[in-house]
């Protein structure tokens, strides 16, 4: 959830545009939604960006960082979704896998 905080879009009285990552979800809630961040990450990932997250948050953790300050959520945590989206982008988006070796298509 908190992914798709952070990347919804919002709209004040005023007409002001604020993305998730400005606000909290507590102050989310009086705006208007202008796109949800749910699911946007099956618009697609590249294989690098996800192993690069992959790997803050083991390093994190292996420097005996149990919470990630930015979300608040287990390091852990992130570590399972980002190997969930690597293993859906590799059967859904082969395109986007810009690794230079490997299975790369580049």
């Amino acid at each position: 959830m908190y992914g798709a905080h952070k990347y919804s879009v919002f709209k004040n009285s005023a007409g002001d545009i604020i993305t998730g990552a400005e606000i909290s979800p507590d102050a989310a809630e009086k705006l208007e939604i202008q796109s949800s961040g749910q699911h946007n990450w099956k618009n697609g990932l590249k294989t690098t960006e996800i192993i690069d997250s992959t790997m803050r948050h083991l390093l994190a953790i292996a420097e005996g960082e149990d919470i990630d300050p930015e979300s608040g959520e287990s390091h852990t945590g992130h570590l399972f979704c980002n190997v969930m989206f690597l293993e859906w982008m590799r059967n859904n988006r082969p395109d986007l896998d810009d690794r230079q070796n490997g299975n790369s298509k580049d």
